[in-house]
């Protein structure tokens, strides 16, 4: 699959929501928007990873370990010096739930302990996200690679494992695992399998391009996406949020919105940037609230005893203060480690794990 630049531009689409719902108070209330971004996050992942696995021709075995190689290149080394850099200074859920972070298990473990200490999980509770990406990672390459020339059977166990996850959300088919539900990869697996279905819709031809050019269609989804995201309503948005990502991935693919100007948005060089480094920016950005407010706006997370902080108020003005500035820190912290960290790590990937018979 040949590079989108309007991919990146969604990215930044999907980490400007999660920054606005964890920044912004006054959209507190409307919980969708945090919501999609993170669904749009996973939509991308299932369509982009599905897609490259696609065009692989090599063995199993050779292509699975270039799969993951790459994969490991890309995410372990900031999650993993995030993680030791937190350890080494006192972060508290770091250090009690250190086993589950480097398993990449924390999504369980979120759910499982928070009911008794919500409050201590504040600035760690985004890396839920990542452990059901790196589940899905570890999985669905496999069914894909076995079934790479049996597209028609992939798309079906794909569509089977959705009516799983939905299955299980609504009708709670494992009792036992309904406390997982919101973060557990059965059912957010529905999400990344949305994805996969079109990268196999592209890959087959069988995308509807007449439906996705045709303005009527285009502005009735926009008028209902907004709509979705100014509802707290998440039995609803379950199930229609992922659809509207796979929707916006399509007509990125395809360089369809309307009105034009958005395909000129995200394709802009500063917005294509800032989706490029959106993992980093995800990654950092509520470690770097939660020690701002701790430390800059008196907000003890902890429990701890602070001084009232410099920048002490609790007016609106100091609620868009917190937006701006953690947005900013964000998004600096995430450029640097982009560029001195973790580029030169990205240079490995062709050195060791080059897919050495890719179709184009």
């Amino acid at each position: 699959m040949n590079y989108i630049r309007q991919i990146d531009g969604l990215r930044f689409v999907a980490i400007f929501l999660v920054l606005a719902f964890h920044f912004a108070p006054c959209l507190d209330s409307y919980e969708s928007v945090g919501y999609f971004g993170v669904d749009l996050f996973f939509v991308i992942s299932g369509f982009l990873i599905t897609g490259i696995l696609l065009r692989t021709k090599d063995s199993f075995a050779g292509d699975y370990k270039n799969f993951l190689g790459r994969r490991a290149l890309r995410i372990f080394p900031l999650y993993y010096a995030t993680l030791v850099v937190l350890f080494i200074t006192g972060n508290s859920v770091v250090r009690d739930y250190f086993a589950y972070f480097i398993s990449y298990t924390y999504n369980y473990a979120y759910e499982i302990h928070r009911s008794a200490i919500p409050d201590n999980h504040s600035n760690m509770v985004h890396f839920w996200s990542l452990a059901v990406e790196e589940q899905f990672y570890l999985s669905w390459p496999c069914i894909v690679l076995l079934l790479r020339n049996n597209l028609t059977l992939l798309s079906r166990i794909a569509l089977f494992i959705i009516v799983v996850c939905l299955a299980q959300y609504y009708f709670s088919l494992v009792p036992w695992w309904v406390k997982f539900k919101y973060v557990g990869i059965i059912p957010r697996a529905y999400s990344l399998l949305l994805g996969s279905l079109g990268a196999l819709s592209l890959k087959q031809n069988k995308l509807p391009v007449a439906l996705l050019r045709s303005k009527y269609t285009g502005y009735t989804a926009m008028i209902i996406l907004l709509g979705i995201l100014m509802v707290d309503h998440l039995r609803l948005t379950f199930v229609l949020s992922p659809l509207f990502a796979l929707f916006m991935v399509l007509k990125a693919t395809n360089e369809t919105f309307l009105p034009t100007f958005i395909n000129r948005f995200l394709s802009h060089k500063a917005i294509v940037h800032l989706g490029l480094i959106s993992y980093g920016i995800y990654v950092f950005h509520l470690p770097i609230a939660y020690y701002g407010d701790l430390y800059l706006f008196g907000a003890a997370g902890d429990k701890r005893t602070v001084p009232s902080g410099f920048f002490h108020s609790p007016g609106v003005h100091t609620q868009l203060m917190k937006f701006f500035l953690y947005s900013v820190l964000s998004i600096g912290a995430a450029h640097l480690s982009y560029k001195f960290f973790e580029s030169p790590v990205l240079t490995l990937k062709d050195r060791f794990f080059r897919y050495r018979n890719s179709k184009p």
